[in-house]
């Protein structure tokens, strides 16, 4: 038994690291989705053409997050399993 718990724990220990990896990507895309969402929209007024762009980068943000932000939640449910 206690070699089964060691394999394991070998076998989740890397996964924590990749979900921390997982995680920290997620915050960096939704802070660059922020970023460039703001920056869109702050040219709103200058480019009529940049409400559309807006609108496609919110999109795309949103399509990026969203694979990312579900593997973070199976990470958060996978860790606890780690300690």
């Amino acid at each position: 038994m206690p070699e089964l718990c060691r394999t394991e724990v070998a076998l989740v220990w890397p996964l924590t690291r990749v979900c921390s990896l997982v995680i920290t990507q997620l915050l960096t895309v939704a802070e660059l989705c922020r970023a460039e969402i703001a920056f869109v929209s702050l040219h709103a007024c200058v480019l009529p053409l940049v409400p559309a762009q807006a609108r496609a980068m919110a999109e795309l943000c949103r399509t990026e997050i969203t694979p990312v932000a579900l593997l973070a939640h199976v990470c958060l449910l996978v860790m606890p399993q780690a300690h």
